[in-house]
């Protein structure tokens, strides 16, 4: 009995033994994901870093808390997160304060004070880094006093004391301990203070530098500010070929990492290339881009200033005053912002609460209903297209039944004709009897072939009636030529209306209503009339506009032409619209679905199924 309580016991202690070393193993496999993609990858890195915060708490280890709590502030700034990337480092100081900590309040409060520079909030910064940097004499940690130094540097570069910041640059970037990270944030310091000197040989020497560490290291985010450093270098030189090629490798690789704060940096960068360019309008539309990439208050006092100068000045160099003048007091506003730009307490700080189990259960639980939600709106939408899909196929296929019953009924009648020769001239009743379908109307008319235009082109369904062509009604003298009247009531005499009518026939026939060019104007003049004229008479002899007559003609042949002519048939909507003198799809389209109910991809669709039929049969 003893001994078998003793196998218990020591089962469970192998256990427990065995699960507090999987989880170290999780907890650094976490901590190698956050360090290789916290600068190519920020929002990967962020899932790696709550996983390996949620897995801290569980085992109530409050300095990998804190640590987690210092790489979220980092990743949110990078991400634009701003409020949450302060909510973090708050959350981080408490806590190591709430341990009795010092190396982790230290850390903390120079990761916050990173962040407020990053935003140009250098009086907050400075405070911070000041608070800091007694600290870290007070621990003899070498490592955050050379740190903390750099970025008081970072302050005075930023309120213009460039020879001071540069100096301290150059020290620390020469210490044999600075790891090659650290010495890369230092070369594109130096490069930025040289570009400020009006030096961009010198800082070209450390971007090249840079640029190399960032594609060994794969730092993304910092190859970005590299890139827009070295575009500044090549405008300062003149240099706007290159200028524009880097900047904009820069920014493509700023959209790509999603990061705004930088994307809007360097489209700064770049509308300073336009306006040295004399481009004031692209540099105005570059900026206006570049202040839509995030919320006004994201952005620094010093950044917004930049952006409302250069509009201003864009707008003063094309005589937009008002303009100009708008965004001056914009500037003059924000300028004013530069000291007196705070961060809130931490009871005003974005509140951020980290789900327990119990409510994530709970959120487990919406997800489901939501997804079964989700799952019958989709079976519903996909029943509703179905069965609509299938009564509008019921539709058309009514549809095209009673157009081929037409169609067989006019080719029976059109075969009679030509058995019985009929010689006579044709009538306006004549003209209407010819066309398969002959009143075709829509809700609004769009008259597409009123305007004269030039440039007809070939059919090659039918031989076409060449420009230069000449025919009989065009030998007629030309005393014969129609003068328009003052009187908008004039009267046409009857033989004259038989005259253009049968003059009309003849171009029906030649098929001159398949061209692009066939318009009132070049119809008028084929016929030696005047428009009024012909438009008159083909309103009262034939009951319709002169567009709807055209457009009568077009459809009407090409319903029998797509019938009997596989080529035609293998034509792209598109094309067919322009074989029949349409110049866009769009208009045969709606014509050709208002004279016989269906589209003509579906006509065609059901001919073809109609020939195959009878292909099988036979």
């Amino acid at each position: 009995m003893l001994l078998s309580l003793l196998k218990r016991v020591f089962l469970c202690a192998f256990l427990l033994s065995f699960q507090s070393i999987l989880a170290t193993d999780t907890k650094n496999q976490l901590k190698d994901s956050i360090q290789k993609y916290i600068y190519s990858n920020p929002a990967l890195a962020k899932k790696y870093i709550h996983r390996y915060l949620s897995l801290s708490e569980k085992q109530k280890e409050d300095n990998d808390v804190i640590i987690a709590y210092n790489y979220l502030g980092y990743v949110c700034m990078t991400l634009s997160e701003t409020d949450s990337a302060f909510y973090f480092c708050d959350k981080a100081i408490i806590k190591a304060y709430g341990a009795n900590n010092q190396n982790l309040v230290l850390r903390a409060k120079i990761n916050k004070a990173s962040l407020l520079y990053q935003i140009y909030n250098f009086e907050q910064a400075l405070l911070l880094y000041n608070e800091a940097l007694q600290l870290a004499n007070k621990l003899k940690d070498s490592y955050s006093v050379r740190s903390i130094s750099i970025s008081i540097a970072n302050i005075k570069y930023e309120i213009g004391k460039h020879g001071e910041a540069l100096a301290v640059f150059k020290k620390y970037l020469n210490n044999s301990d600075v790891s090659k990270q650290e010495r890369a944030s230092l070369e594109l310091k130096i490069a930025k203070t040289y570009l400020k000197m009006n030096q961009p040989d010198s800082s070209m020497i450390y971007i090249n530098k840079g640029l190399d560490y960032c594609k060994a290291a794969n730092d993304k985010e910092l190859e970005v500010y590299f890139l827009n450093v070295k575009g500044l270098s090549f405008l300062k030189k003149k240099d706007y070929k290159d200028t524009e090629t880097v900047l904009n490798e820069a920014l493509q690789k700023a959209v790509k990492i999603k990061n705004k704060r930088i994307e809007a940096t360097v489209m700064l960068s770049l509308a300073g290339l336009r306006s040295e360019q004399k481009q004031y309008n692209e540099s105005n539309r570059v900026l206006k881009a570049g202040l839509s990439k995030q919320d006004k208050s994201e952005f620094a006092p010093e950044e917004l200033t930049d952006y409302y100068k250069l509009l201003a000045e864009n707008y003063k160099a094309v005589d937009s005053i008002g303009q100009s003048n708008f965004y001056y007091q914009k500037f003059i506003d924000e300028n004013s912002k530069k000291s007196a730009k705070k961060i809130g307490t931490l009871e005003d700080l974005h509140k951020i609460d980290i789900e327990k189990i119990d409510q994530e259960k709970t959120d487990e639980v919406k997800q489901k209903n939501i997804l079964i939600v989700a799952v019958l709106l989709l079976i519903g939408f996909l029943g509703f297209f179905y069965f609509r899909s299938k009564r509008n196929a019921r539709v058309n296929q009514e549809k095209f039944e009673i157009l081929i019953g037409k169609i067989n009924d006019f080719e029976a009648k059109k075969l009679l004709e030509e058995q019985e020769k009929t010689t006579k001239s044709k009538t306006k009743e004549d003209i209407l009897e010819s066309q398969l379908i002959p009143n075709i109307t829509i809700s609004k008319e769009e008259d597409i072939i009123e305007t004269a235009e030039s440039g007809a082109i070939e059919v090659p369904l039918e031989e076409p009636l060449e420009s230069s062509e000449t025919f009989d009604i065009e030998s007629e003298t030309i005393a014969h030529q129609d003068v328009v009247p003052t009187d908008a009531t004039f009267i046409i005499k009857d033989e004259r209306v038989n005259d253009i009518l049968e003059k009309l026939e003849k171009l029906q026939e030649k098929k001159y209503f398949l061209r692009q060019d066939c318009t009132l104007h070049n119809v008028a003049k084929k016929l030696k009339t005047n428009t009024a004229y012909l438009s008159k008479i083909v309103n009262n002899e034939l009951g319709k506009s002169f567009s709807t007559y055209i457009n009568e003609l077009r459809i009407n042949y090409v319903i029998l032409e797509l019938k009997n002519n596989s080529k035609l048939r293998a034509y792209s909507v598109s094309s067919i619209a322009d074989e029949i003198g349409y110049k866009s799809s769009d208009s045969f389209t709606k014509y050709f679905k208002a004279a016989t109910g269906i589209t003509p991809s579906i006509y065609i669709k059901k001919i073809e199924e109609m020939k195959h039929k009878e292909e099988s049969v036979l």
